[in-house]
């Protein structure tokens, strides 16, 4: 054990946190969303997610941000990856979750214009960020 040191201040770190959801579908496939003109990004390939709100766990904020971005309803999401990022200006973890649906019927809210259904090649080659890839790939090596 080292010496107490009278001079020590402790520094507290404060993070974001964000989740992002890969859902898929019985077919293997992987929802993809786009990004409407009035998000940011727009026109970006993207999952569903968001930031966690205060007194939310993140596996509660998935599941809501799930529903509020594709009107799906999910029970639970499980956690498959975790990453620091630096975002505009401040610094988030961003927790990535899997979810399964049977069929499960889409109504996109402002936030995106469209979505897909696709092949997890399809992701591969999708102009999708490659962290969230590697969420994508994550998700169907833990099915």
């Amino acid at each position: 054990m080292s010496e107490y040191d009278p001079n020590y201040i402790e520094v507290k770190n404060f993070y974001l946190i964000g989740v992002k959801t890969v859902i898929l579908n019985k077919n293997n496939d992987v929802l993809l969303l786009r990004r409407s003109q009035l998000s940011p990004r727009p026109g970006g390939i993207d999952l569903p997610g968001g930031g966690v709100d205060a007194h939310e766990s993140p596996e509660a904020a998935a599941i809501r941000e799930v529903f509020e971005e594709t009107g799906i309803v999910i029970d639970t999401a499980k956690i498959i990856t975790s990453e620091y990022t630096l975002g505009h200006q401040d610094p988030w973890v961003m927790l990535g979750f899997s979810a399964y649906v049977d069929d499960a019927e889409v109504v996109l809210s402002w936030e995106h214009d469209q979505y897909m259904w696709v092949s997890l090649d399809d992701v591969k080659a999708s102009e999708l960020p490659e962290r969230y890839k590697h969420m994508v790939q994550t998700a169907s090596e833990s099915r």
